[in-house]
This record gives C-alpha cells, sequence and structure tokens, in this order.
C-alpha cells in the first residue's frame, strides 16, 4: 500500500485529505500522483516527511525484488536439474545412489573410529536372556557394517550364527522369502471355481474364456 494513504483516507471513490478539506474523485487503481502533488503544493512539511518514508522503503523495495528474482532463479535451476535427472539412464542413477550411500557409510565409520568404546561388555555366561539379547544387539550395533552389495542371508548364516544366535534367528526369519503360491497353482485354483458339479455341461471353449477374463480381471 502506497505511504501517501497516511496522508489521506479513501471513501468510495473519493480520496480525502487529512489536513484540509481538499478532495478528488480516485477510482480503483487510479495513480496517486495528483495526491502527491496536493501534498507538495498545499502541505511541504508533509510532502518532506513522505519524501523522506518514499526513499527510506527503496531500498527495502529493492531488496524485495532481488529476492523474489533469485527464487525464480532457483526455481529454474532446480527444473533443469530434475529434467537432467529424468533424462539418465536408470543405470547411472543406480550408480549415484550407492555413491551416496558409500559416502554416509563413510562418515559414519569415521564417528564409530573416533568414539572408542568406553566400557567393555560383560560376559554373556553371567547373564540372563533379556541381558544377552541386549548385549548381542550392542555388539551388532557396534560391528562394522558389511558392503551394501553383500548378501544379508550369507551374513547371518555363517559365524555370526555363533556369535549372536538371537538375532541370527530373528534375521533369517524376516529376511526369508514367504511362502506363496505360484501363478499356475492359481490357475488350477481359478479353474476349480468355474468347472464344479453345477457346469458339467459346460463346453470346454466357453470355460477357456471364462478363465481367462478371470485371470485378466
Amino acid at each position: 500500500m502506497s505511504l501517501i494513504w497516511k496522508y489521506f483516507s479513501l471513501s468510495g471513490r473519493v480520496a480525502f485529505c487529512k489536513s484540509c478539506k481538499f478532495s478528488k474523485n480516485h477510482p480503483p487503481r487510479s495513480p496517486t500522483t495528483f495526491l502527491i502533488s496536493h501534498l507538495s503544493a498545499s502541505h511541504p512539511e508533509l510532502y518532506d516527511d513522505f519524501s523522506a518514508k518514499r526513499k527510506a522503503k527503496e531500498p527495502q523495495q529493492q531488496t524485495l525484488k532481488r529476492f523474489k528474482l533469485l527464487i525464480i532463479l532457483f526455481l529454474d535451476l532446480i527444473e533443469n536439474e530434475i529434467e537432467n535427472e529424468q533424462d539418465q539412464s536408470t543405470t547411472q542413477k543406480t550408480n549415484e545412489f550407492f555413491s551416496l550411500f558409500e559416502r554416509c557409510e563413510k562418515t559414519i565409520s569415521k564417528q564409530n573410529d573416533i568414539e572408542p568404546l568406553a566400557l567393555e561388555l560383560p560376559s554373556k555366561k553371567s547373564l540372563n536372556a533379556h541381558q544377552k539379547a541386549e548385549v548381542e544387539v550392542t555388539e551388532y550395533l557396534r560391528a562394522k557394517k558389511i558392503p551394501i552389495e553383500c548378501d544379508p542371508y550369507g551374513f547371518w548364516t555363517g559365524d555370526n550364527t555363533v556369535k549372536w544366535p538371537i538375532l541370527s534367528k530373528i534375521a533369517t526369519r524376516f529376511l526369508s522369502a514367504p511362502c506363496t503360491s505360484a501363478e499356475a497353482e492359481r490357475l488350477f485354483s481359478s479353474a476349480g471355481l468355474i468347472i464344479n458339479n453345477l457346469r458339467k455341461s459346460l463346453l470346454q471353449e466357453n470355460a477357456e474364456m471364462l478363465l481367462f477374463c478371470i485371470i485378466i480381471s
């Protein structure tokens, strides 16, 4: 909002001077040049005050314009990066992801090297079941992380099975593939829903079409 309205009031489509009886028709979006001229001619002191405040506000407006321009440029940069990312091959994207993952792993490894172990873990023989589980989890979290391309199943079925028996049982349980029926077995189940005692006279061609419709639905 223009600073001129500190010295004028607007009622409907008419602007009134707050310091005298001057009024001027002022439709919406009309320029305030005539109001500034009245202030300069009739109220020099107020005009000087207005000019000083307008000059003080100009740097702020320039900074705001510059900031908006930076936002536009930044958004254009993001759009270009997204377009370039979409043009990259899947292999390149995967390699970049693994590279980022490796950098993160190296950073974590350096932090672990800087912070030595302050306490030695107690012997498992003197602990109860709950305490043994806590010791295993602590040892596992302190252990060196395997590379991302290694097989998790091989990690948990090797020497670590003896080292961390509780965790290895949990890991092999959740890393195993769930037992599910194959597509061919599902096909037999679907056929059993179509061909039954009430459809003994169903033609082979019709049965095949019904089965096909069930599969693609």
